[in-house]
């Protein structure tokens, strides 16, 4: 899951027995897109203190329209 808040990205996923969940401040956001290939299916990458954080796999969602609205916020 990945969410958009005021203030900043929250990114949570649950595989196998794993858990992660990151947070990432627009303040401290270079730049993100959203990609979408054949193979691969919609991912969104982001630069997040000048390192590359990619969002893979992405099942359902506008990416377009979350992407732009996380560009809005990060000017």
């Amino acid at each position: 899951m990945l969410a958009a808040t005021n203030q900043r990205l929250f990114f949570y996923t649950k595989y196998m027995d794993s858990e992660t969940f990151e947070e990432f401040a627009y303040d401290k956001l270079d730049s993100i897109e959203a990609k979408s290939e054949l193979l691969s299916g919609a991912k969104i990458i982001f630069y997040h203190e000048s390192a590359r954080e990619k969002i893979a796999h992405i099942q359902e969602g506008n990416i377009e329209q979350f992407v732009a609205k996380v560009q809005e916020k990060i000017g």
